[in-house]
């Protein structure tokens, strides 16, 4: 019998070595064959479930008709393409095949993008997420055949990972106790409750300032630097905004400095990664989002402008470069960096195997390692960031950066493509924002020039949702607001009349199209549009006709539109819009109250409503008074008045003007008129 020699066998085994790690490391080059009917939808988190064994159907009626005609229950996963939690559950849960037959055989499974679908997000529980933890980017709801919700299950803080086995005890379960008419958790009572709660609120007409203010307070000197959830660390814009926003920024400067010099901020590439997998931001994953980061981007810029700090405006402008030169497309922008997270947490592209970090040249490896925190004692990732604000702006972090940019510029960044109104319009809103507050004209001059993509949303009379193959479902609230946001952002900074006259068109669109007949209360889904052009569905989960209040990846919309609809308001000097938001206000007060800090947002739009002093710029600079009014005064509403815009206040002549509880100050200087107006909101905490 043959024996090959020890040479061949090693040769043999070498080469079966190296055609292995070639198989592995180029794995993700290789294409998948479609294995169910979402393999041609173009949706990022759609696609990503697209050859999973799992029988998906998106929703829509076809989902709701199988389940009656079969009497089963229905399993509807609503997630996120930036969602490392999510892509755990479909890499260890859904891609099983034992699990994917129990699954087909037991419920109508239906997966819902929330990026492009974000009022699914937060619809199911307005009120009880935020007491329960709830993960907004990933949530999964037993419904029943009728869309009453049965059960939710969702990772918690005692649950860390979402164990397949676990969770198919936890189905199996359910579905006996459904079969046997023996639920005893009445999940969909809860969510009937909260749609009652809001949809009879009693009118409050005062804001309690001084208890969120105190709740916030008291969370973040007991250690909390952004928001835990289920165990997980994420970021936390929304309170951070209101607080530096109503002059509390002294109290949190230490909690915010934890999370902007921690591996959470990108030392190389700029911009925010979204979540840590634990309480400590040192173990970060990966993904990093559009609208998060360009809020982020204008928190530090507002911090630049009160405190004059360097490294917050240099912190501020690698942001809004991340969003603008690895975001950015020929036209719109992507929602998200997607990460590429491996089971031993790194990430190909954005951390360093300590073998490869040794291998760098040994100038380079000592700045690395002394000024982008490349230290595995405290950063077991690998990740560059920034240690201390002294980091930011040295020389030799900076060579440091470039010699790290060009190692991983090697690999590929994965994006979720798809433009999506909602996203594109509040993020180009923020990146114009943040602009003027640097006082930098270029990049305001680039984020604005990006205003006139956002036509391709407009289709003949229709809003279009997202911009793909297939035909999108009904927009929903935040596909209005996010282009009206845009629009009147590019207005005050360019005094381009017709940006603000197409921003009120589509902001009274959408006030008439999801207006539910009672004072303040606008749905948030396009499938109960009052404008029966925009029903397309015919059936859809019992009670999710209900608004927005808790606080996403940014505002809940609630709070969103009345922030827009009080800034229109005071632009275009319309009375309705005022009356609009300050119902908005009204019904909402004891609400938010109530959920505490799961809905930071609406204090922060109340803030504004609160101490309403605003600017008005008049004359052939006003455009430029304006900007100078915006460093100087980051969170205060600055108009330049031309066109039909202030006729009023343009009759007195040229200079700053100061409009305060309907009496207008001035003409003044720029110095004047900032000297006499706090740069934050007084609200009497």
């Amino acid at each position: 019998m043959y024996r090959p020699s020890f040479s061949v066998t090693a040769l043999t085994l070498v080469i079966l070595s190296v055609l292995g790690f070639v198989a592995v490391s180029q794995r993700y080059r290789l294409p998948l064959q479609p294995v169910n009917s979402l393999g041609d939808n173009t949706a990022a988190y759609l696609r990503q479930g697209a050859h999973q064994p799992v029988k998906w159907l998106s929703l829509g009626d076809d989902a709701f008709l199988q389940a009656r005609r079969k009497g089963l229950p229905m399993l509807m996963v609503i997630g996120t393409p930036w969602s490392a939690i999510g892509r755990q559950v479909d890499q260890q849960f859904f891609m099983e095949p034992e699990i994917a037959g129990f699954l087909n055989r037991t419920f109508i499974c239906v997966r819902v993008d929330g990026s492009e679908s974000p009022e699914w997000l937060g619809c199911l529980f307005p009120l009880s997420r935020a007491k329960m933890g709830i993960i907004p980017e990933f949530q999964m709801w037993v419904l029943g055949p009728q869309g009453r919700t049965m059960q939710l299950f969702a990772r918690d803080a005692r649950t860390p990972e979402l164990e397949p086995e676990t969770l198919r005890r936890q189905l199996r379960a359910l579905v006996g106790q459904w079969a046997a008419n023996q639920l005893t958790i009445p999940i969909g009572s809860i969510q009937q409750e909260d749609r009652t709660m809001i949809r009879d609120a009693n009118p409050a007409f005062t804001v309690d300032f001084t208890s969120i203010a105190d709740t916030l307070r008291q969370s973040q000197l007991n250690g909390g630097s952004g928001m835990l959830r289920s165990g997980s660390l994420f970021l936390n814009p929304t309170v951070w905004s209101f607080q530096y926003s109503t002059g509390q920024g002294s109290l949190i400067d230490g909690n915010f400095d934890q999370l902007v010099y921690s591996p959470m901020f990108d030392a190389v590439d700029g911009g925010f990664y979204h979540a840590s997998l634990t309480r400590s931001p040192a173990r970060a994953t990966f993904d990093k989002l559009a609208q998060e980061n360009a809020l982020m981007g204008q928190i530090l810029a507002q911090r630049w402008a009160l405190n004059g700090d360097a490294a917050d405006a240099e912190l501020s402008r690698m942001t809004l470069d991340f969003i603008e030169q690895k975001l950015g497309m020929e036209t719109g922008i992507a929602s998200a960096q997607l990460g590429d997270e491996q089971r031993d947490h790194r990430s190909l592209r954005n951390s360093f195997p300590p073998r490869r970090f040794e291998e760098l040249p040994p100038e380079i490896r000592d700045s690395a390692w002394k000024h982008l925190g490349l230290r595995t004692e405290i950063n077991p990732n690998l990740l560059p960031f920034f240690p201390s604000a002294e980091d930011v702006l040295g020389g030799e972090t900076q060579v440091a950066r470039q010699a790290i940019l060009r190692y991983r510029a090697r690999r590929p960044m994965r994006r979720a493509e798809n433009r999506i109104a909602s996203v594109e319009g509040y993020t180009l809103a923020r990146m114009i924002d943040t602009a003027r507050i640097l006082g930098d004209t270029d990049r305001l001059a680039r984020a604005v020039a990006r205003i006139d993509s956002l036509a391709d949303f407009f289709l003949d009379s229709e809003i279009l949702k997202v911009i793909s193959d297939d035909r999108p479902p009904a927009p929903g609230l935040e596909s209005y607001l996010g282009l009206a946001d845009a629009y009147l952002a590019s207005y005050l900074a360019t005094a381009r009349v017709t940006d603000l006259q197409r921003g009120e068109v589509v902001l009274r669109s959408a006030l008439k199209a999801f207006a539910t007949g009672r004072p303040g209360l606008f749905v948030a889904t396009g499938d109960y549009a009052s404008n029966a052009e925009r029903k397309r569905q015919s059936f859809t989960v019992v009670d999710s006709d209900v608004p927005e209040i808790c606080d996403g990846v940014t505002e809940s919309s609630t709070a969103h539109l009345m922030r827009l609809c009080h800034d229109y308001s005071r632009v275009m000097l319309a009375p309705d819009l005022v009356t609009t938001a300050f119902n908005i206000r009204s019904r909402f007060s004891a609400i938010a109250s109530d959920i505490g800090p799961g809905a930071v947002g609406f204090f922060g739009a109340s803030a504004s409503m609160q101490d309403e002093a605003y600017f008005v710029t008049v004359g052939n600079r006003a455009t430029d008074l304006a900007l100078a009014i915006s460093t100087k005064s980051p969170f205060r509403l600055v108009v330049p008045a031309v066109g039909t815009v202030h006729p009023e206040v343009q009759k007195r002549g040229p200079g700053v003007y100061i409009v305060r509880g309907g009496i207008i100050e001035g003409p003044m200087t720029v110095p004047q008129a900032t000297g006499q107006v706090s740069p934050t909101y007084l609200i009497g905490i």
